[in-house]
C-alpha cells in the first residue's frame, strides 16, 4: 500500500511539473527574427564596443556569445543579424562609390584626350586661317598649354618636374604662373622674374656694365593621374635658373569638371581649394620641384662665366652640392640653406636673407636644403639629412636664426618671435606692485590722512 501511494505521489508531482513546463512554453513569446529589429542608440554603441573588445581571434562561437551578453536587451542571433545588415550596407556604399569614381575617371580621361587633341592641332590652321585651339580656349575660358607630353620628354633644355606630386579631388592641372630666381649668364647678377604660361618675358639685366637682354619663356604641360612626373619647361639662353620660389596653377574639379585657380602652392604642405560649383575640396601636395635636362652648351658657358666672375654656380641641382656646400661667411659650420616663407627664397642664414631680400617681416623657416646633396626637406635643428645622412646643422644652440629661433634685427622680427621686444622700451611694464601689498597699505593710509 505504501509503495503504491509513494508511486502515485511521484507520478502526480511529475505531471504537475510537466503541466507547468508546457504552460510556460505556451505563455513565453516566440521571437520572430523576420520582423524589423529596432535598435536604440545605446544598444548600437554597446554592440560597437563589444566588437572592439572581443576580436575575431577568440573564435567565432565564443566571440558572439560574449558579444550577445554585452548588449542589453539583445541576444546572439539579433547581434549577428545586425552586424550582417550593417556590413551589407557598407559594402553597397563602397561599390556605389567605386562605380561613381570609375565614371568620373573616364570622364576626366575623355576631357584630357580632348585637350591633348587640341594641343596637337595647336600649330595647324584651317583654310580660314583661324587656329583650332583658340575656339577650345575660349570655350574653356583659359589658354591651353602649348607643349604636349612628347615635347616635354624630347626637350633638352631646362625642365622642371614635381617630386612626389599628389592630386586629390583634381582631374587635371597645369602651372600658369611662377616666380623664379635667376642669374644673368653675362655678369652673374641675380634677379627675380615672374613668368606666365606661354608669354615671353624680356627685360634688361640690372648688373653693372652689363647690357644683356634677359629672354625667358615658361611652357607648362597638362598634368593628370597618368603623368604626375611632369611639370613645366623653361626656355632661355640668357638666364641660369637658380630656384623656384612661388607656383600657381589652374586645376579642374574631379566631381563637376569646373576650373579654378590655385595660387601660392608651397612645398611640403597640402594646399586646399574648394570648388565654386560643387564645393568639392581639391588638394595639391608635392615635396619639391626638381631641375632636369640641362643643355650642355648653356651649362659649359655658365661654368666659364661663373668661374671667372662669380666663382660659383648659383643653381640648385638635385644630387649636386650647393655653393660652398651651403655655408656662408656668417655661419661656417652650417651646411644648409633655409627657405623663408615670407619671400619663398632660400638663403644660407638670416643675415644673408636680410641683406638680399626686401621682406618687411621675417618669418621662421619651415624647410631646409642640404648643402651636400641639395635635398629639400622639413626644417630640423640637429637631425642629419634625410638623403645623404650627413650632419648639416650646428650642434650648439644659439638664440638666433641658426638655432631656429629668429633673427637679430628686432624691427624685422616676426611678431611671434619671443625676442622681438626683449630689452626694449616698447615692452610694457607691470604696475601691479604699486597696487597690492605694502604699497596698497601706504596709499590707503595716505588717503585717510588727507581725509582727516
Amino acid at each position: 500500500i505504501c509503495g503504491r501511494f509513494v508511486g502515485k505521489l511521484a507520478l502526480r508531482s511529475i505531471f504537475k511539473w510537466l503541466d507547468k513546463r508546457i504552460g510556460r512554453l505556451d505563455i513565453a513569446p516566440v521571437k520572430d527574427y523576420n520582423k524589423e529589429d529596432v535598435w536604440t542608440l545605446s544598444q548600437q554603441k554597446a554592440l560597437e564596443r563589444a566588437l572592439a573588445d572581443y576580436p575575431a581571434t577568440l573564435g567565432k562561437q565564443k566571440r558572439w556569445l560574449l558579444i550577445g551578453k554585452s548588449v542589453p536587451g539583445k541576444d546572439v542571433t539579433q547581434c549577428v543579424n545586425r552586424f550582417n545588415k550593417i556590413r551589407q550596407e557598407v559594402l553597397k556604399k563602397r561599390e556605389k562609390a567605386k562605380a561613381l569614381r570609375q565614371e568620373q575617371t573616364e570622364k576626366v580621361r575623355l576631357e584630357v584626350e580632348k585637350l591633348s587633341g587640341s594641343l596637337k592641332t595647336m600649330d595647324t590652321n584651317d583654310i580660314s586661317g583661324k587656329d583650332v585651339s583658340d575656339s577650345a580656349s575660349k570655350l574653356l575660358d583659359f589658354s591651353l598649354p602649348k607643349k604636349s607630353e612628347d615635347d616635354f620628354d624630347a626637350h633638352t633644355s631646362e625642365k622642371f618636374v614635381f617630386e612626389d606630386l599628389r592630386l586629390n579631388g583634381i582631374g587635371w592641372m597645369f602651372v600658369n604662373r611662377i616666380s623664379i630666381v635667376g642669374a644673368c649668364i653675362g655678369c652673374g647678377n641675380t634677379t627675380n622674374l615672374d613668368l606666365e604660361s606661354g608669354k615671353e618675358n624680356k627685360q634688361w639685366c640690372a648688373g653693372k656694365k652689363c647690357s644683356k637682354l634677359l629672354n625667358i619663356v615658361m611652357d607648362p604641360v597638362l598634368i593628370h593621374e597618368s603623368n604626375l612626373r611632369k611639370g613645366f619647361l623653361i626656355i632661355t639662353d640668357s638666364v641660369a635658373i637658380q630656384d623656384i620660389t612661388r607656383i600657381s596653377s589652374l586645376v579642374s574639379c574631379f566631381e563637376c569638371g569646373s576650373h579654378a585657380s590655385v595660387s601660392d602652392i608651397v612645398r611640403g604642405r597640402i594646399t586646399v581649394k574648394n570648388c565654386f560649383e560643387c564645393h568639392n575640396a581639391m588638394r595639391i601636395f608635392f615635396q619639391d620641384v626638381l631641375l632636369q635636362g640641362l643643355s650642355t652648351q648653356v651649362e659649359s658657358r655658365q661654368q666659364k662665366v661663373f668661374k671667372r666672375k662669380q666663382r660659383r654656380d648659383p643653381r640648385i641641382v638635385p644630387g649636386k652640392p650647393l655653393p660652398n656646400e651651403g655655408t656662408c661667411k656668417h655661419y661656417r659650420k652650417s651646411h644648409r640653406w633655409l627657405r623663408f616663407p615670407c619671400c619663398g627664397r632660400a638663403f644660407p642664414c638670416d643675415v644673408c636673407h636680410e641683406l638680399e631680400a626686401a621682406c618687411p617681416e621675417t618669418k621662421w623657416a619651415t624647410r631646409q636644403i642640404c648643402g651636400y646633396c641639395a635635398k629639400e626637406q622639413p626644417f630640423s635643428k640637429d637631425k642629419p639629412c634625410l638623403k645623404c645622412g650627413k650632419t648639416i646643422g650646428t650642434t650648439k644652440s644659439t638664440s638666433h636664426w641658426e638655432g631656429g629661433k629668429g633673427q637679430r634685427n628686432q624691427e624685422k622680427m616676426s611678431s611671434k618671435d619671443r625676442k622681438k621686444y626683449s630689452n626694449s622700451s616698447k615692452k610694457t611694464a607691470s604696475n601691479k606692485h604699486n597696487r597690492v601689498g605694502n604699497a596698497k597699505k601706504k596709499l590707503q593710509a595716505k588717503a585717510k590722512k588727507q581725509e582727516s
